[in-house]
């Protein structure tokens, strides 16, 4: 490369002293601030992916709550909703950005390594190169001193032989001067000896000196320029390279604010989160919360009918009277008594709630009158085939119906899920252990299994229709946990409703992989 082509500053910093030395500590502060922006990007990856999983977290489980008994429904809950799946979209959003920046990271990586190792390379080679001129120099240094040395010494042999000749034309005064003098012939020799031994140091001297300067020439002019280029280019392309890699970062981060805006505040027709918050009926939900709490009659009624009060017969009596009792017999008991699968209640109640029921909105979770209870149990526990509560126009609610079959089930002598396997059934929940579940159905009776079965399968057409009644199979869970699981004394009411109320949804939510 001729002087013209090359680099300006490459060929300034050829003719400087220090020009090696200061590209080098310039690699040095390239490859220091590349580490420093490395450690930026992977510490920022993992604050946006543990921000973004959190958020997602908190807005899955604050959502749970929503459809809860115990919370407020309506145009709350509606609102509501519409937050938490917009926080979801925004930790989603930050979790992306985090990949994305984490990819960056990699790249910005690999061109830190190649620019580490390039300026590591060429510092050496330039260092070897310096050596070596260096080396020359001092051995061109080393044979102009011998040189010297020699023709000293040729110099004072010639003074010397000169000063002889002059004495040997006139004769000395002292004999012992005359005798110490040395012969021409002997001044000759010695002459002749110093002249040749500097001749020899005279073209040792030109070869060193030659070699020296064709180091030197290749030096400045090849070595150090192709060296300076080399470190000048990897220090441009680890420059430009970091500028690209904050500019897509910076393109990164403007787009996830731009994702975060338009999820919190979109433009065109679709609501935003202000405007989601703005819809909040307080007195329209209130309004529907007394409805939807069943109150009955018009506006002038003001106390509830008295209420039906069966008279208390024996268990004697009550066993003449009705040989088939239905309320607290044993579940095998009862279905080989009437030489059927399922309890003939259980089949007559969820036939009735299907056929008007499933889109009753809290069906199972609120509770019908206590006169029409008390009177249905009385005409079921005296015969219960002549009890028809599927046609229309009966004289029973679909909630007072709900609420007998989940108070015969909680008569049972005997849960449905049983004592003895109780625990069973809340480790296998707990551990979301299908297989364990599975197992734990296969292991009840006969007559429980069964109607587990059919009651569940029941419970899953309920949920299907959870738009119109807001049962979802936790709300479900939450109703028939208590009703068909035995208590735990032990552990704290709390804690022992939620994981008999887990067993329930895991039932639901896996009903084709635990009975199929």
């Amino acid at each position: 490369m001729s002087d013209e082509e090359r680099d300006p500053l490459v060929q300034t910093l050829c003719h400087a002293d220090n020009g090696l030395p200061m590209l080098l500590e310039r690699a040095k502060q390239t490859v220091f601030s590349c580490k420093d922006l490395l450690g930026f990007f992977r510490k920022r990856a993992v604050i946006e992916e543990e921000y973004g999983k959190s958020l997602m977290k908190l807005a899955a489980g604050s959502a749970e709550f929503l459809d809860r008994p115990d919370r407020k429904q309506f145009s709350y809950r509606e609102s509501m909703a519409t937050m938490m799946r917009a926080h979801e979209t925004i930790g989603q959003n930050h979790v992306k950005l985090a990949a994305a920046i984490s990819d960056i990271a990699e790249g910005l990586n690999s061109l830190l390594k190649d620019t580490d190792r390039a300026r590591k390379s060429l510092r050496e080679m330039g260092l070897k190169f310096e050596r070596a001129l260096g080396e020359s120099i001092a051995a061109a240094e080393k044979a102009r001193m011998k040189y010297d040395s020699c023709s000293e010494e040729w110099e004072r042999t010639l003074l010397q032989r000169s000063i002889n000749d002059s004495h040997g034309k006139k004769p000395g005064s002292n004999p012992l001067a005359r005798f110490k003098a040395r012969t021409p012939n002997m001044m000759n020799k010695s002459e002749e000896e110093a002249r040749m031994k500097t001749e020899i140091a005279n073209e040792q001297y030109k070869a060193q000196l030659a070699l020296a300067n064709t180091v030197r020439h290749d030096y400045f002019n090849t070595n150090m320029p192709l060296v300076l280029q080399a470190l000048m280019e990897a220090l441009e392309e680890c420059d430009y390279g970091m500028q690209y890699f904050l500019a897509k970062y910076a393109f990164n981060v403007e787009s996830l604010q731009l994702s975060d805006a338009s999820t919190i505040a979109p433009t065109g027709k679709v609501a935003g989160l202000r405007s989601n918050i703005d819809v909040i009926n307080n007195k329209s939900d209130m309004k529907n919360f007394v409805v939807s709490v069943g109150l009955k009659g018009d506006e002038n009624q003001h106390r509830e009918d008295i209420p039906y009060a069966e008279y208390p017969m024996s268990d004697e009596a009550r066993s003449i009277l009705n040989p088939r009792p239905i309320f607290g017999v044993d579940l095998s008991t009862q279905v080989q008594r009437d030489g059927c699968d399922v309890p003939p209640i259980l089949k007559k109640c969820i036939a009735a709630i299907e056929q008007h029921g499933l889109m009753s909105e809290g069906i199972y979770r609120l509770s019908g009158p206590t006169s029409q209870l008390r009177l249905l149990k009385a005409e079921l526990d005296r015969d219960c085939d002549l009890v028809d509560m599927s046609k229309d126009g009966s004289q029973f609610d679909v909630n007072a119906i709900a609420g007998i079959l989940k108070l015969y089930l909680r008569e049972l002598p005997e849960p449905l899920l049983t004592k003895s396997l109780n625990e069973s059934f809340i480790k296998a929940a707990a551990a979301d252990d299908l297989g364990s579940m599975r197992s734990c159905v296969q292991r009840l009776p006969g007559a429980n299994q069964r109607t587990l079965r059919y009651l569940i399968a029941h419970l899953c057409r309920v949920r299907d229709y959870e738009a119109h009644n807001r049962m979802s199979a936790n709300n479900i869970a939450i109703v028939f946990g208590p009703t068909i699981t035995t208590d735990n004394d032990t552990l704290n009411p709390m804690i022992d409703i939620a994981q008999r109320a887990r067993v329930v949804e895991m039932m639901l939510l896996h009903h084709d992989k635990i009975f199929g």
